[in-house]
């Protein structure tokens, strides 16, 4: 099975998973992934995780994603990036939390990550 490194490009293919800040943060999730999950579902939920930190590190700005659009005089409006949705607020951490809920019990009736 393949690695989360390996793994990472098919996921994300928007990231380059060899630059410096991919290599750092795929170290991070692979800490904050439980050790209690097993390979190969741990790589996938290392691959997912780390895509979602490296797709929150890689936006710009303060503020969160658009709300509202007006076309007559342009207007655009974002929301409040300080309410942040944690793992819900991209979709690689939307699938991150749905494969680790749909396979550990604990989350799956708490809704706990672990």
């Amino acid at each position: 099975m393949p690695t989360a490194a390996e793994l990472l490009p098919s996921i994300a293919p928007e990231i380059d998973a060899l630059s410096a800040q991919s290599v750092a943060l795929l170290a991070m999730a692979e800490t904050e992934v439980g050790s209690h999950f097993e390979s190969p579902l741990r790589d996938q939920l290392v691959a997912y995780k780390a895509a979602h930190l490296i797709t929150l590190a890689n936006r710009s700005g303060a503020g969160g994603g658009v709300e509202m659009l007006r076309e007559g005089s342009l207007s655009i409006m974002y929301g409040d990036a300080s309410n942040n949705q944690g793992v819900m607020s991209t979709a690689y951490g939307q699938r991150y939390y749905a494969l680790a809920k749909n396979h550990y019990g604990m989350v799956g009736r708490t809704g706990v990550m672990p």
